[in-house]
């Protein structure tokens, strides 16, 4: 099965609207797929990633 990966050295959560949470569509239907970690940076589980790649396409980073 595939993820979605973060790279969190391009991510950019001050300067962005939070696209890849926005558009997931796990986070749509009420799972916690992606949330944000303590410095702000979504965090993706990779139990409920179902790999669709929505987040990284959506991400302006």
């Amino acid at each position: 099965m595939r993820i979605a990966v973060l790279l969190k050295n391009r991510c950019k959560p001050k300067n962005c609207s939070n696209e890849c949470i926005n558009f997931c569509p796990r986070v749509r239907a009420g799972d916690e797929t992606i949330i944000k970690g303590e410095d702000g940076k979504p965090i993706i589980s990779e139990e409920l990633c179902v790999g669709c790649g929505i987040c990284i396409h959506k991400c302006p980073y």
